[in-house]
């Protein structure tokens, strides 16, 4: 056997993978494929042995034979380059093929010759590679880290110092032929970031040692092309742990990670449902931890909801966060507080709403200056209420009637459309509608009843004392002001004056009435002692209600008027600003179905 060994052995070129880096080599290099996989750059990714060492390098593809390379064979390289210091087979052809692994080769070493192909060479005495290791200082003289945004399949011995900017918990996986554990790690520098992964063993080494936003210097990983199934970051590679990965302490002043990109609450809105976003938010309200069931597993969950707000449009505006498992459990923050939350993921459940899941990570009072700006906000604007994203009047079932609607109504037509409902006094037609203008020439709200149940007008009596006298019959110290608003809207084929009331005036001004009074009370006109809006009621109107368009659900209703005779009354039961990809998807849909038609 051991003689069979040394003609096995002596079918590769001794040396082989060390001759592949000499730049004057001329003779052909017999070496063994040991495994293959697809790249981006017009070949194969193979990793090559010589019965000692062992390397990867990229395989061009008008060298390879009719259907690639299988694993074990042997190939003749007759040419070779170097690109980055990494060697490229030009030309090679196939000599032989084997069923197994040709020695126990290990990765290529350049100071086994008393060289390195790499312009790093450092000492890793200091490099964590087990479990209990103690962290000594790093001399950052002995190391030439290259930013992430560089990193390649071609070169081995890379060396980095990134931030670790997000860490997952550590999740299991179980099959029918195997079982283990692994967690991941977000690794960011000034260039780019990109994600690493540690499985089973290195699970113990590295877990306790890996701690976000801490600075690390990272070796010895095996770079391979990024799963964007399960990888959001924007490299093209992820890097895997291996027996060799080497990782120290570095600096804390080490690395500047790249600016995270913040989406206003108001904003996430606009976004498609799934989308990732990152978000500056003060807690408003956190409830209980929740248990539920999941339908699809049986298994049980814990579920927690934090409110969050910001100042999207100069008001408040705020959305639900939901917190899962571990996360849910472990939330410590309180009202007042604010988060930095990265990669939540937003969902049209209960309207507009956050979910958290196993890459999301939550910072609390974070040192960013946005979130120091919106805490001063939040302690100066003493709001009790809010546009909500994550409630009833912005609910998904709504949101997919008007995508899924019937035709859009030209404004034009309206009275004409509703007469041909006759089998009812009350219609529903859809438009899409630009504001005009709200009318300013009374209150935009009334004095409405502050029991939960009843939202009739009340009125002030000599007592001092709010009567609600055509609905609970109730009294009351204090009232609610609630919308009621004459609002012109128009479309390209004319325009029309509607009535909108609560549910649809939070939509359009972005909050209830109840803050709109308080942040800009009416003026009274001493001709009639009524309250019209304020010059700075009406700039407001003027500045961010007018002018936005929307998707409207409109109820038509037909009455009898003295002077008029049949006169329709239409009020807006339902609007959302319109989603530019979203309803081009629609737009889409209807053309490719009246194509079909035609």
């Amino acid at each position: 056997k051991k003689k069979k060994l040394k003609l096995i052995m002596a079918s590769l070129t001794k040396d082989g993978i060390h001759a592949l880096f000499q730049k004057n080599q001329t003779k052909s290099i017999h070496l063994q494929v040991i495994e293959i996989q697809a790249s981006e750059q017009k070949g194969e990714l193979v990793l090559l042995s010589d019965g000692v060492f062992s390397i990867q390098c990229l395989v061009l593809q008008p060298t390879l034979p009719s259907g690639g390379l299988k694993p074990y064979c042997i190939i003749n390289i007759i040419d070779s380059t170097l690109l980055q210091d990494q060697p490229v087979v030009v030309g090679c052809h196939v000599t032989s093929s084997s069923s197994s692994l040709i020695g126990n080769p290990s990765p290529y070493d350049p100071s086994h010759y008393g060289s390195s192909s790499s312009g790093n060479s450092f000492n890793t005495s200091s490099a964590i590679t087990g479990g209990d290791v103690h962290l000594e200082p790093v001399d950052l003289s002995q190391l030439t880290p290259e930013p992430i945004s560089a990193l390649n399949t071609f070169n081995p011995d890379w060396v980095i110092c990134a931030m670790v900017t997000l860490k997952s918990s550590i999740r299991t996986w179980k099959k029918p032929t195997s079982e283990g554990k692994f967690f991941s790690v977000t690794l960011s520098d000034n260039s780019a970031e990109i994600k690493m992964t540690f499985f089973t063993e290195q699970v113990d080494k590295f877990y306790n040692v890996l701690e976000e936003r801490k600075n690390f210097f990272i070796s010895k990983g095996k770079l391979q092309t990024a799963n964007k199934r399960f990888n959001k970051t924007n490299h093209a590679f992820e890097i895997t742990a291996t027996s060799a990965t080497l990782v120290q302490p570095a600096a804390s002043t080490a690395v500047i990670p790249q600016k995270i990109a913040l989406t206003s609450i108001g904003a996430i809105a606009d976004c498609v449902d799934n989308d990732r976003v990152n978000l500056v938010g003060v807690i408003k309200s956190v409830s209980g931890v929740d248990e539920l069931t999941s339908k699809k597993t049986g298994d049980t969950l814990q579920k927690r909801v934090v409110e969050l707000c910001d100042r999207s449009r100069d008001i408040a505006t705020s959305i639900d966060l939901t917190l899962w498992g571990e996360s849910a459990l472990s939330f410590a923050a309180s009202e007042g507080q604010v988060l930095l939350v990265s990669d939540a993921r937003k969902s049209s459940f209960n309207g507009v709403s956050l979910s958290s899941y196993s890459d999301t990570r939550i910072s609390i009072d974070p040192d960013l200056p946005e979130a120091r700006e919106l805490h001063e906000w939040y302690l100066r604007s003493d709001l009790k209420s809010e546009v909500k994203l994550s409630q009833a009047n912005f609910s998904s079932s709504s949101s997919k009637a008007l995508s899924n609607r019937d035709p859009i109504s030209a404004l034009v037509d309206l009275e004409s459309q509703a007469l041909s409902f006759s089998s009812s006094d009350k219609s529903r037609l859809y438009v899409r509608a630009t504001i005009q203008r709200v009318t300013t020439s009374r209150s935009l709200w009334y004095d409405a009843c502050p029991s939960k149940d009843c939202s009739r007008k009340v009125s002030l009596q000599d007592d001092g004392k709010y009567h609600c006298l055509n609905g609970c019959y109730g009294t009351f110290d204090t009232s609610q002001k609630r919308f009621l608003l004459n609002v012109e809207i128009a479309d390209a084929t004319g325009s029309y004056w509607v009535t909108a009331f609560e549910n649809v005036g939070e939509v359009l001004c972005g909050c209830s009435a109840q803050v709109l009074s308080s942040r800009f009370p009416n003026s009274v006109d001493p001709s009639s002692n009524s309250e019209l809006p304020s010059e700075a009621l009406q700039s407001f109107l003027q500045r961010e209600v007018a002018f936005s368009e929307y998707l409207m659900s409109l109820t038509c209703r037909f009455e009898d008027d003295e002077v008029q005779g049949k006169r329709m009354r239409t009020i807006v039961s339902a609007a959302y600003p319109v989603v530019e990809n979203r309803e081009s998807t629609v737009l889409v849909k209807e053309l490719e179905h009246s194509l079909q038609l035609s």
